[in-house]
């Protein structure tokens, strides 16, 4: 539990976007803020940010659905969301679905390259692809499969380019 300043909060207040921030410590030269909060995004797992200063976060609302079965479950499975900040505000205001789909539930890591998002997902590592710019995935590939680890955060997690120009 959250227990900063005035108190433990329910679990419905820890869901309240004003206490979103509540509980970090920020440096003196620092300044937080919120940028979303649910629904626009729930359990975010990784984000990226596109050339276009867009937000792109993998989402995990059906983690370990399979060792927990008492948690909630979206059948259509985990998303791709899109959030922009459209009027300079610094929070999101728009949000879209670029991917839903079972087969990225608990997704962990996303680089968005162009008209190319890369997600991990073990034991696989997807390519979605926008063929046409309208950020909804018009193709899905498989870029390689069969990473091994125990379920499936314990096999790939994020992407990162190196100083040598590479993506690791």
């Amino acid at each position: 539990q959250n227990n900063t300043g005035n108190g433990a909060l329910s679990d419905a207040e820890k869901h309240l976007p004003e206490n979103a921030t509540r509980g970090l410590t920020v440096a003196d030269d620092l300044q937080i803020t919120l940028f979303a909060h649910e629904p626009m995004l729930v359990n975010p797992t990784n984000i990226d940010i596109d050339a276009k200063g867009r937000v792109w976060v993998c989402e995990g609302y059906n983690y370990r659905y399979s060792l927990n079965p008492g948690n909630p479950y979206a059948k259509e499975g985990d998303r791709i969301v899109i959030l922009e900040d459209t009027d300079g505000d610094s929070v999101a205001d728009k949000q879209k679905v670029f991917y839903q789909g079972e087969d990225i539930n608990s997704a962990l890591g996303i680089a968005v390259l162009g008209n190319k998002v890369i997600v991990s997902r073990s034991p696989n590592v997807l390519v979605f692809i926008d063929d046409n710019n309208d950020d909804i995935a018009d193709r899905r590939d498989t870029l390689f499969t069969g990473i091994s680890g125990e379920d499936n955060d314990h096999g790939v997690h994020a992407f990162n380019f190196g100083p040598d120009g590479k993506l690791y």
